[in-house]
């Protein structure tokens, strides 16, 4: 089991024995130190991979000083305009009000979004990183008149030079969290890690990263406190003797099947089911302890332990691993080719399997209209309306609620969300939508929650069910 000492931003079961990433708190709050006015639009441009928040408030951010708020929903006089998530992809985006001090009008990605604003003295643009790493620039039409970020921020952000530019420090701050006890000699850990999204977004590219550490938690907690809490980077900064990596275990570890983790006593070895296969030295000095340190970015992790030989069976190894005589006595890093055996589903750690040849590989399953309650074809009203459609409909965040109403794979979200420009995400989903029946509810979801409702009647006037 996990640990009772974990980051703001890991959430565990009943069990303890299974941690998940829930970046509630971010430290990614920032504003733009001017207020945003009717004759002058303002241009914000994200580039990198994650997810922002932007929205608006009545108070100015210098009223915040050093104590700026941990999340949005602590901003006085604050309303949400818009969610955007990116993936290797600048979004450039153009927040204008409209003469009547009404509305606040956000372009972006082909679209434009209204929103009704209460009568206000002045309006600052906040843009909230939740997770990932982003960088955002404004620029305004007049070069003479500079727009800035406001000096005052949340500890994940920084800003740089040019005061018309930030960044966010860490994808995932607040998310680290250990193995319950020190390990020993032969324990066997098996890691299970499946991605996990947050606010129907999963990460780009989320990973478990394996560190070791060579103090008990609640010490390390002391001496790293902002590795735990959001606070300024500069205590997030670990020195490099009180932590080492194991391994980042990314996308193709990450997809539900273990990875094996043994202790030698001088040593821990890694072994994963796609073949991946690591030894590190810990070199310890006699009387050291080794804790197990796991940090996590858009993804759960199980944790089940194990004793003798079911992950690291003996037949087959070619060479012996160095003895530890005294824990002060270095051990050199070795590097085997043991087929390991994993657990399977039914968590069993008792049989020794020999590992299946490599399949072919097989396209991505695609939901069966069988599954779906109120399946309706699109692909007559899509043609009918093609232009429209094209020139109107913004393909993300949308197909972020089509995924998470199980109507697309995780293959096509993320073949949408690489594409570098709107234009090409469009064809995609539009290509995708066309092929096959989809949830009547799920569109209309989907339309609904990324304010795209007039698409309704295009969509829906020749759809056959």
């Amino acid at each position: 089991m996990f640990h009772d000492v974990k980051g703001e931003n890991v959430k565990f079961d009943s069990s303890r024995s299974t941690a998940s990433w829930t970046p509630v708190k971010s430290g990614g709050l920032t504003f733009v130190s001017t207020p945003l006015t009717s004759e002058r639009p303002l241009t914000l441009t994200l580039d990198g991979s994650g997810a922002v928040e932007l929205g608006i408030t009545c108070t100015d951010p210098a009223c915040y000083q050093d104590r700026v708020p941990e999340t949005v929903d602590k901003i006085r006089e604050y309303s949400f305009l818009n969610d955007i998530k990116i993936h290797r992809r600048k979004c450039e985006m153009v927040i204008q009000l409209d003469e009547n001090l009404q509305e606040v009008i956000t372009s972006y990605g082909g679209g434009q979004y209204k929103h009704s604003i209460a009568p206000c003295r002045n309006y600052f643009v906040v843009v909230d990183v939740k997770f990932g790493a982003v960088d955002m620039k404004l620029d305004g039409p007049d070069g003479n008149v500079p727009v800035e970020f406001s000096e005052y921020h949340g500890p994940n952000i920084k800003l740089l030079n040019n005061p018309a530019a930030v960044t966010s420090l860490t994808k995932s701050p607040a998310s680290v969290c250990f193995y319950s006890d020190p390990l020993t000699p032969d324990l066997q850990l098996a890691l299970t890690c499946t991605p996990r999204g947050y606010q129907s977004t999963i990460p780009g590219r989320y990973y478990l990263l394996l560190r070791y550490v060579k103090m008990e938690p609640r010490q390390f907690h002391i001496r790293y406190p902002g590795k735990f809490i959001i606070q300024r980077s500069e205590s997030a900064d670990v020195s490099d003797g009180d932590w080492s990596q194991i391994e980042k275990l990314e996308k193709e570890e990450c997809t539900g099947k273990p990875v094996g983790l043994k202790f030698t006593g001088c040593a821990l070895e890694l072994r994963s089911s796609t073949g991946k296969q690591k030894s590190i030295n810990c070199n310890l000095q006699k009387g050291e302890q080794v804790w197990l340190a796991l940090e996590l970015y858009g993804i759960s992790v199980h944790i089940e332990t194990g004793n003798g030989s079911e992950l690291f069976p003996c037949p087959g190894i070619p060479e012996e691993l160095p003895e530890c005589h005294a824990m002060s006595e270095r051990c050199d890093s070795v590097e085997d080719s043991l087929d390991m055996v994993l657990p399977t589903s039914g968590r069993s750690l008792v049989t020794y399997v020999p590992p299946p040849p490599t399949p072919s590989a097989q396209p991505p399953q695609q939901p069966q209209p069988c599954r779906i309650g109120d399946p309706v074809w699109l692909k007559d009203a899509i043609q009918k309306n093609f232009t429209t459609i094209l020139k109107t409909f913004v393909a993300t965040p949308f197909v972020d609620f089509l995924y998470e109403s199980d109507m697309i794979t995780v293959e096509e979200m993320e073949k949408v969300h690489s594409l570098t420009t709107s234009a090409a995400a469009r064809y995609v989903l539009i290509d995708i939508l066309s092929k096959r029946p989809v949830s009547k509810k799920a569109v209309e979801r989907a339309l609904k929650e990324t304010k795209q409702d007039f698409l309704m009647d295009i969509l829906f006037s020749n759809a056959k069910e």
